[in-house]
């Protein structure tokens, strides 16, 4: 029973992995900058749990459905940041 349970987690986690998409983000400095494009991103159709990372100027996010990234790109840049 452990085996499987294992396996079904492997098997969830991988299918996230599937579903993760990420884009480069220029400029973010702060908790603000973070905030701001995590907000920007959440209101983009088909983008769930958005999530910056300072570190590697990145946002990641998973799909729940196709997403316009030039509309997420336009969003971004619209606050002032420069999405690759």
């Amino acid at each position: 029973v452990a085996t499987r349970k294992i396996r079904l987690k492997l098997k969830t986690l991988s299918l996230m992995e599937d579903t993760m998409k990420s884009l480069k983000v220029n400029g973010m400095r702060c908790g603000h900058c973070k905030a701001a494009v995590e907000e920007a991103a959440a209101k983009i159709a088909g983008i769930v749990n958005p999530q910056v990372s300072l570190e590697d100027k990145e946002l990641r996010f998973e799909e729940s459905g196709p997403v316009d990234m030039q509309a997420l790109r336009t969003a971004i840049s619209d606050i002032g940041f420069d999405p690759e």
